[in-house]
């Protein structure tokens, strides 16, 4: 976790534990753990190409997911613990046993650096704040705008795709009919590639833009949204040459009528790189 996430969530923290207690204000929690075991045996054959990213064979792997879930009457903080233990099944090879074959003749491969490293980190923390008819986050929570043609930061499942935005988010519901969204911060992503079991460098890009969607003649529901995004390179700078610029902006539109005559609904986006 940055400083600046958890300085957020502890402010939030703070802003409900100051509110006058109430009944309905009692402390609960949920646990949830996921946890996998598999054994990686011969590959040979199977694997198109045979980089130290994919060349790995006769390994165990331990997978752990930890959710921990804290609630107290408008508050909410969730917060996820991933682990990931490797062993290698194989005798204990030389470091450059693969160049004098060696290690096919034994049928396992030498270990390699960067691979089937050991990995424990608190992987998402979030606080989520009900102000009567509006909510506030801070640090890791999903997002997307439209159908996800703009953006797209989403969970599929607990050992698969898992992106997040770690900053703060501001949801204003102006009018019954009128919703507001504004939001910032940081792309961030799972760390361990689940098809090759390889750690994933922290992306860093930054966002920071909003949308806002309401309802005409009851009927139909329309929306605008736009999205400033700074990609980062490798080393941690800007990437001038990523999208062609140091910022981009995209911006889009929706309109939808979910109910027509209860058998047809229409539903039309727009998204352009400007």
């Amino acid at each position: 976790m940055r400083p600046r996430s958890s300085v957020l969530i502890a402010a939030l923290v703070l802003l409900a534990a100051a509110r006058p207690a109430s009944a309905q204000d009692q402390l609960s929690w949920t646990l949830t753990e996921t946890l996998v075991f598999e054994w990686h045996g011969e590959t040979d054959g199977f694997q198109p190409t045979k980089s130290a990213a994919h060349d790995r064979d006769n390994y165990l792997t331990l997978k752990n997911r930890a959710n921990l879930g804290l609630h107290r009457g408008p508050l909410d903080v969730q917060l996820r613990i991933d682990q990931s233990t490797f062993w290698e099944t194989c005798p204990h090879m030389p470091s450059d046993a693969d160049e004098i074959g060696l290690a096919d003749l034994q049928g396992c491969r030498s270990p390699r650096e960067g691979v089937l490293s050991d990995d424990y980190r608190l992987e998402r923390a979030t606080a989520s704040l009900r102000l009567g008819r509006h909510r506030l986050w801070a640090g890791d929570f999903p997002l997307q705008l439209g159908r996800g043609i703009a953006l797209s930061l989403r969970k599929v499942s607990e050992f698969g795709i898992d992106d997040a935005l770690r900053g703060a988010r501001l949801q204003l519901r102006l009018h019954d009919a009128v919703r507001l969204d504004v939001f910032g911060g940081l792309v961030n992503v799972s760390n361990l590639d689940e098809v090759t079991d390889t750690h994933v460098e922290e992306v860093r890009d930054r966002l920071a833009g909003g949308r806002i969607e309401g309802r005409i003649l009851d009927f139909a529901t329309v929306g605008a949204h736009g999205v400033f995004l700074s990609p980062l390179a490798a080393d941690g700078r800007t990437d001038t040459d990523y999208l062609g610029g140091r910022w981009t902006f995209l911006a889009g539109g929706t309109v939808e009528v979910p109910d027509i005559a209860n058998v047809l609904s229409i539903y039309v986006e727009a998204d352009g790189l400007l």
